[in-house]
């Protein structure tokens, strides 16, 4: 690596945002979206009140789906005038009703909703801090289920690599670098008010949902999947320990070494030879 370099951030994939949070917010930076995004009437579709009309279990997936639609616009932006009812969504998404609902459809696709949110808003995401590893836990849960999804036949494939996707693209997995450092060793946010009421959140439990977060990646792949599944774990996984740059926390080293040292891995498919085993 370039000691010049400046360390990877997690970037608005379709246009520059300079604003931060923590340390070395100065230094990032955006990049484009990778994936186009449309143009269509979104803000009616961008707010709270959109999401409470739901009647039914469907309706809502249905809903979250618009919305997760709508946030790939590439007109929308974080506080302008013409999507006003965008802080009260990216709000509501974090609520237990929607991010951890009984449903599963509804769960996915409120990740899927709030990995947009990411996109939007970087690379200062609109939620505090233990709303952030709130989401980071369910991102992570539904990560996991690529490891039986291989191919695009398989359910879901399209939305779980599509988080994938974003954790390389949008560089997803900084914000939780972020959180690490912006916080003291005592465990509290150097820029936390002591009065604000809000649950303390430690350095350790944000580094063991970052050390979570890349085993997911790692141990969901495997030989079954397409080469840009792989070449976005591989990125995702980067995009984390490039932005420590030479002072990566030692359980987060673990969990990069532990397959090393676990040994190389064979796949046999022949029935006989396992049986001989």
């Amino acid at each position: 690596r370039d000691p010049q370099a400046p360390p990877a951030t997690m970037t608005s994939p379709s246009k520059k945002r300079t604003a931060g949070t923590g340390a070395g917010s100065a230094s990032q930076e955006a990049m484009r979206r990778q994936s186009p995004r449309k143009r269509m009437g979104s803000a009616p579709v961008l707010s709270a009140a959109y999401l409470q009309r739901h009647s039914s279990k469907n309706d809502l997936v249905r809903r979250l789906r618009n919305v997760v639609e709508a946030l790939s616009d590439e007109a929308v932006e974080p506080n302008s005038p013409d999507y006003l009812g965008l802080g009260g969504l990216a709000s509501v998404l974090v609520d237990d009703r929607y991010l951890n609902h009984r449903d599963k459809e509804v769960r996915l696709h409120t990740v899927l909703a709030c990995m947009e949110i990411f996109a939007v808003y970087a690379p200062e995401p609109p939620w505090n801090e233990q709303e952030i590893l709130r989401v980071f836990v369910q991102m992570i849960r539904q990560l996991a289920n690529l490891s039986h999804c291989t191919s695009p036949a398989s359910a879901n494939y399209d939305h779980y690599t599509n988080i994938l996707h974003q954790l390389a693209e949008v560089k997803v997995g900084v914000v939780l670098v972020e959180l690490i450092r912006s916080l003291d060793p005592s465990g509290t946010s150097s820029q936390r008010d002591d009065f604000s009421g809000e649950e303390e959140t430690s350095r350790e439990e944000a580094t063991e949902v970052l050390c979570d977060l890349i085993r997911t990646i790692i141990h969901c792949i495997n030989i079954e999947h397409p080469a840009e599944v792989f070449m976005n774990a591989i990125e995702a996984v980067a995009a984390c320990i490039d932005e420590f740059y030479n002072n990566t926390p030692i359980p987060v080293l673990d969990e990069i070494l532990a397959p090393i040292g676990a040994g190389p891995v064979v796949y046999v498919t022949n029935p006989a030879a396992v049986a001989a085993a």
